[in-house]
């Protein structure tokens, strides 16, 4: 019997069309992270905050929650590890803008916790956007599904998928050059 994907996750993907909808996704080769961090130490932070910096500087919130506090909820898969190299620098965040009466991303988040995606469809979209890109950076325009670029589509269309791969020469040129570069997903739909 053919399974269907659950409505609540087509409703998600749906939205993307009809409502602000932002998808941030970064991924880095971690032993060029690792050699470049080994040479410039102070320079090149830890992969782990790189892609919690990265992606927090483009997902953003809606225009209606822009300059109030306590607006957004961040849902991991109750699975998920990187939720400690994000809560622990939320938290303390949180604290230090607070005592210097700042604003920023840390004020805006309400809360970071596990949940499961039976109960929020979101994370399923989040996980299946996860999947594309893997299999898109892994295989190139080798396929292992011929579906990847159609499920990819209402992604990339809309222009609402930010992100990039950080790999060697990236890192060199964003750390140690300290120069501004176009970051994207670049696929040829083939």
């Amino acid at each position: 019997m053919k399974a269907e994907p659950p409505v609540s996750l087509l409703n998600i993907i749906g939205q993307q069309w009809s409502q602000e909808f932002n998808s941030v996704s970064f991924a880095a080769d971690k032993a060029a992270v690792e050699t470049i961090r080994n040479q410039f130490h102070d320079a090149v932070p830890p992969v782990e905050r790189m892609l919690t910096d990265w992606c927090f500087r483009g997902i953003g919130v809606s225009k209606a929650d822009t300059g109030h506090r306590d607006r957004a909820r961040i849902l991991f898969d109750r699975s998920e590890p990187f939720i400690r190299h994000l809560k622990s620098p939320w938290q303390a965040g949180r604290r230090e803008l607070k005592r210097v009466k700042a604003g920023g991303w840390p004020l805006q988040i309400r809360e970071i916790e596990p949940a499961s995606n039976k109960d929020h469809p979101g994370l399923q979209a989040a996980d299946l956007l996860s999947w594309l890109i893997r299999c898109r950076y892994e295989y190139g325009d080798k396929l292992i599904d011929s579906r990847v670029p159609v499920m990819m589509f209402p992604f990339m269309a809309a222009g609402r998928l930010r992100g990039g791969f950080l790999d060697q020469s990236t890192i060199r040129s964003l750390y140690i050059e300290k120069r501004t570069l176009e970051l994207g997903h670049n696929y040829a739909f083939v």
